[in-house]
């Protein structure tokens, strides 16, 4: 026996498909839009991103001894295609044209022009990112002052929560972690404000770092601190730095890290002022009147230091002078610590000067010398020796002067300048 069916009519199917179509007009550009507004946030935040890279890479790359950054324009600006080969970035770089340019300011990227990411047109400019021309208002971070204090330097710095939480503040070359590490208990101080006061600058780093002491169980960085007393032979606190003072407890800078020793000089001159030599040309350190001065200065210092003289070379290459090299270099070369040039300090840039302030420990206790960079200025004496003599001329040898400068001088008849000894101290001492 047959059974009757029943199916949809025409009119049934048709009101379906109306209802079906009716639906997807309306979702689908919501869908649509949904992905598109998707998109343009993750193109967005990879732009934001690789502006954060930028950041971090110019001012790591700033802190090395040569930099390999390339030239700014005359408006201050970088070719961001030449500078793109440097950055390193989660997430999708932009495409850039030839004519790009990334300007910075006071260490924060401060514009850049035009680039594509994921078929968006972004630019950056008074502290907004425009997609396709448009204004896109920006959430940042919020941010936070961080105060610290680690053994006489002290300062304060702008970082997100999540930097706070992780305690990283990757701002230079090195995080700021290993300061707990090296800043020998002192501690820091963390102050949370809605406001930030201040930015803290690369010289506050650079200078706040050489503040560190070399603690001798790991890598001692040139510009670390040692507090030593050398006729003990131990470590020791509350260090003497008057001009003159040959013994106690004294504090010395890390010039050269040797794996099992470092080579250390001392924060103020033994002696200071005495001629290299009390008759004729220059001599060999080790035949040199200056030597005997170094002897006398050191009697009674432990055995096995090897007092001495520092070389003009040891000087070029802590302030990262590589190419300077004394056995060719003639008196017309001498440089300033910050500009590596014959630039004086008045007439260097913001970096340069910042530079020169970093390594204000190779020329402290000298004449005026805080009208160059230094901390703490010493009328007795003009600076000190180097035992290095100046090529093609006999008469004279190198020596750090009070303005920032590896200078040069006759060996008989200048007298301002001293000697400040350097040592060779084993890690066994310091991390005892």
């Amino acid at each position: 026996m047959r059974k009757n069916t029943k199916g949809f009519t025409l009119v049934e199917l048709l009101a379906v498909i109306v209802i079906l179509a009716i639906i997807a007009l309306i979702a689908v550009p919501i869908v649509m839009n949904v992905i598109g507004n998707a998109r343009k946030s993750a193109a967005i935040e990879s732009f934001r991103g690789y502006m954060d890279a930028v950041e971090k890479t110019i001012i790591r790359d700033s802190l090395k001894t040569t930099s390999e950054l390339p030239s700014k324009d005359a408006n201050g600006c970088y070719n961001l295609k030449e500078l793109d080969t440097k950055v390193k970035v989660k997430g999708d770089k932009p495409v850039i044209d030839d004519e790009d340019t990334l300007c910075m300011e006071k260490g924060k990227v401060k514009s850049v022009s035009e680039v594509t990411i994921s078929g968006y047109k972004l630019e950056y400019k008074d502290g907004k990112i425009l997609v396709n021309g448009k204004s896109t208002e920006t959430t940042k971070p919020k941010t936070y002052t961080v105060t610290y204090n680690a053994n006489g330097g002290s300062g304060s710095m702008e970082a997100t929560t999540n930097e706070i939480v992780a305690n990283t503040f990757t701002r230079t070359n090195y995080e700021f972690k290993e300061w707990n590490t090296k800043q020998d208990g002192t501690g820091e101080t963390y102050t949370t404000t809605s406001t930030v006061s201040s930015d803290l600058t690369l010289y506050a780093i650079w200078v706040n770092y050489s503040q560190i002491k070399c603690n001798g169980n790991s890598t001692c960085n040139v510009g670390n601190y040692i507090n030593y007393n050398p006729t003990t032979n131990q470590k020791c606190e509350n260090p003497t730095s008057t001009t003159g003072t040959k013994t106690g407890c004294m504090k010395w800078y890390v010039i050269k890290d040797n794996g099992s020793s470092v080579d250390v000089i001392l924060d103020h001159n033994t002696t200071a002022t005495v001629a290299y030599e009390t008759s004729g040309t220059y001599k060999e350190y080790a035949q040199a009147s200056i030597k005997t001065q170094v002897d006398s200065d050191t009697t009674g210092w432990a055995s096995g230091l090897n007092p001495r003289l520092i070389t003009a070379n040891e000087v070029a290459t802590i302030v990262g002078n590589t190419s300077w090299n004394s056995s060719t270099a003639t008196s017309s070369q001498y440089f300033y610590f910050g500009s590596l040039s014959t630039t004086r300090y008045s007439s260097q840039t913001e970096e340069q000067k910042a530079r020169q302030r970093s390594f204000a420990w190779l020329f402290d206790y000298t004449e005026g010398c805080t009208s160059y960079g230094c901390n703490t200025a010493d009328s007795s004496t003009d600076g000190y020796w180097t035992s290095s003599p100046v090529s093609g001329n006999s008469y004279f040898a190198w020596f750090v002067y009070d303005d920032g400068t590896l200078s040069f001088g006759n060996v008989v008849i200048d007298y301002g300048f001293g000697v400040r000894p350097v040592i060779t101290l084993s890690k066994s001492v310091i991390s005892s």
